[in-house]
């Protein structure tokens, strides 16, 4: 460092450090965020950290083959991000209502699918949660 840098804090300068990336880090901002992410499913801690996403993973494609509502939700999730992605943003005329109109449907095309994504990951969060506790018992 140099006369001119000072000492990041600590918190900050594990963000910077690139060896912090992955898995771990991400798992502690989303917690922070308190984003939906796979590794905050329930019951998926007893697994190593290493394992998690394997085993996430094939916890959701055995309900994708078993489970005909959660492969109904996660079909039609798809087919919510389809129909949001190709609502055509188009300026709607000049005037305020046009104006308005047009950052109406571009905001419904930026804001959808993020919310559809948060709102499919909890889902799954708790279905393979519920799936991964009833095989422990």
């Amino acid at each position: 460092m140099t006369a001119t840098q000072s000492n990041p804090d600590p918190a900050i300068a594990s963000r910077l450090d690139p060896g912090t990336t992955g898995a771990g880090s991400l798992s502690r901002i989303a917690s922070a965020m308190r984003l939906p992410i796979y590794t905050s499913t329930p019951g998926l801690d007893r697994d190593p950290e290493r394992e998690r996403f394997a085993v996430c993973r094939a916890t959701h494609q055995r309900l994708m083959r078993e489970d005909t509502k959660y492969r109904r939700r996660c079909n039609s999730y798809a087919a919510g991000i389809v129909c949001i992605a190709v609502v055509p943003v188009v300026f709607l005329g000049g005037g305020a209502l046009g104006i308005l109109l047009s950052v109406i449907s571009i905001s419904a095309v930026v804001v959808g699918p993020i919310f559809l994504a948060l709102r499919q990951q909890k889902f799954m969060n708790q279905r393979i949660g519920d799936e991964l506790q009833r095989q422990a018992a």
